[in-house]
């Protein structure tokens, strides 16, 4: 049997001051799962986000704000050899991951903690991935978790990030018009406008790319990789 997940609790009492739970509201997240699966195709974005990752026995990789564990959970089967950290900043949402996760065959270490202040050391994980995370983040707070990442990263290490773009029509336009209302526009205006590539590269990663465009009801969901 696979021994529980360990959530490190350690920062989950000091609050962030912009922190914004799933679905903007605490009341609401327990619908978080159902509505980012049906509202943005998280099984076909998911999918797509790990398919360039290449993690092997010995392997490591941290997923930031990894929610309720689905990503996990799928990156596991996928890389069943591999070492994965779940972070998040919403103990809520880290007791849900746990439950998720407790089939998993490879025990997954969740921690609670934000973004912006990684609990980690220099150069600990080969992958980092994060999913509909930087849309929830001020322009301030996604330049500092980028730094972040890269900063625990080892040398080589790949970025795997799936988060709105900006759209390509007038109705992926109106579509994320709904995100902005639900989680505000000074979060959300950069993605709005495109500007997640750029911010990757301003914080000291190279080789950054699009690698794919998914349409979804509540916008474009724009996969980027890119390397420390």
């Amino acid at each position: 049997m696979c021994p529980m997940k360990q959530i490190d609790a350690s920062n989950s009492n000091r609050p962030a001051p912009e922190f914004i739970p799933a679905l903007r509201f605490h009341a609401l997240t327990g619908l978080f799962d159902a509505a980012v699966r049906v509202g943005v195709r998280e099984a076909t974005f998911k999918t797509r986000l790990l398919e360039p990752m290449n993690l092997g026995p010995g392997t490591s990789a941290l997923d930031v704000g990894c929610g309720t564990g689905t990503l996990l959970a799928l990156a596991g089967k996928r890389f069943p050899e591999a070492d994965f950290t779940g972070l998040d900043g919403d103990p809520a949402i880290l007791a849900r991951a746990g439950r998720k996760l407790a089939g998993q065959a490879r025990p997954v270490r969740l921690v609670a903690g934000f973004a912006n202040e990684l609990p980690f050391e220099n150069a600990s994980f080969d992958a980092a991935m994060s999913s509909l995370v930087f849309h929830h983040l001020t322009t301030d707070r996604k330049h500092a978790a980028l730094r972040e990442i890269r900063r625990v990263l080892k040398p080589g290490g790949i970025l795997h990030l799936a988060d709105y773009g900006k759209a390509r029509n007038p109705f992926e336009r109106l579509a994320f018009l709904q995100v902005q209302l639900l989680d505000g526009f000074a979060t959300t205006s950069d993605h709005a406008a495109g500007r997640l590539p750029d911010f990757i590269r301003e914080c000291g990663f190279n080789d950054v790319r699009l690698t794919d465009e998914i349409p979804t009801a509540t916008g474009v969901v724009t996969i980027l990789r890119a390397r420390r």
